[in-house]
């Protein structure tokens, strides 16, 4: 979107914690397309179909464990994995960094 002239504003992601469901807001004329395979509609409680300009709330709750029990495709697998081996690789830099202060 920046290298087209656009700002970050324009697609918005927030929760509402009371309903446990994703809200969705686009502006300047965007447009979000949840039909293509393994999109995270699904975690996000969307449907499948292309969502315009405005404010939108998930049909559904949240689906996170579908993430964690790899049900997600495999795009969001790779991406949960990269960042659990992150964590463990800034683990064990704290845990190097430790022993070598002893």
């Amino acid at each position: 979107m920046k290298r087209n002239g656009h700002n970050d504003e324009s697609i918005k992601m927030a929760a509402n914690t009371n309903t446990l469901k994703s809200v969705l807001e686009i502006q300047d004329d965007f447009q979000v397309d949840f039909r293509a395979r393994n999109s995270i509609s699904r975690v996000l409680g969307f449907r499948n179909q292309v969502y315009e300009e405005g404010i939108h709330e998930s049909d559904s709750v949240v689906n996170i464990l579908s993430i964690n029990s790899r049900e997600c495709g495999r795009d969001w697998w790779v991406l949960c994995e990269w960042e659990n081996t992150k964590h463990n690789l800034q683990f064990l830099s704290q845990r190097v960094t430790q022993l070598q202060n002893r």
